[in-house]
């Protein structure tokens, strides 16, 4: 599903494995290199690819795996968090990854924009964003619906734990306690 030919040097399979084989904490050039060279790009091009076609091979359901990952490790740095939050659209790409069957990867990809949310205002307003992207491309009736959809089906703990952990994330991150008090209730007329 993703072109690993030699011709494509730029390829999401050549990144992801520096990205796995880096030490837990990767050098402050690597992280710099990545970004610059359009590493975060291709991550979120093969989750995009991954994403809504209900990937039935376990190949491609670790490739989605490690993709998240990497964002993750991305995003676990001051530079790739600030190029996150200065870059719209990586988000709203990221959260086109929750399009899948695969519950861990949508587990992290909710935890992602958890952290996102509470790292800045900036970063609330692109989680939201991100979500009512979702809601518009999926046809869904809410922003949130993806979010109370999962609570409902699921009957994984830790799944709920962070799904929960999302709703909280979004609501004690605005701005406000008029904000706060319009998300509570729109989480809650999504339940109803």
């Amino acid at each position: 599903c993703l072109d690993s030919s030699p011709k494509n040097e730029n390829s999401v399979i050549n990144y992801s494995p520096s990205c796995r084989s880096e030490p837990v904490r990767p050098s402050f050039i690597f992280r710099t290199q990545f970004l610059e060279l359009s590493g975060l790009d291709l991550l979120l091009e093969a989750l995009d690819r991954l994403s809504g076609r209900g990937c039935s091979r376990i190949a491609d359901a670790l490739l989605q795996l490690t993709c998240v990952s990497c964002v993750r490790a991305v995003m676990n740095s001051s530079a790739g968090i600030h190029f996150i939050v200065d870059n719209e659209g990586y988000v709203r790409k990221l959260s086109q990854a929750l399009d899948t069957s695969n519950t861990m990867v949508k587990k992290q990809v909710f935890e992602l924009l958890a952290a996102l949310s509470m790292f800045s205002s900036e970063g609330h307003r692109l989680a939201l964003d991100a979500l009512d992207h979702y809601k518009s491309v999926k046809t869904q009736q809410y922003r949130f619906s993806v979010i109370m959809n999962e609570l409902q089906s699921t009957d994984n703990v830790p799944y709920m734990v962070t799904l929960l952990s999302v709703i909280n994330a979004l609501i004690f991150s605005a701005d406000d306690l008029r904000q706060r008090d319009k998300m509570r209730k729109e989480f809650i007329g999504t339940f109803n």
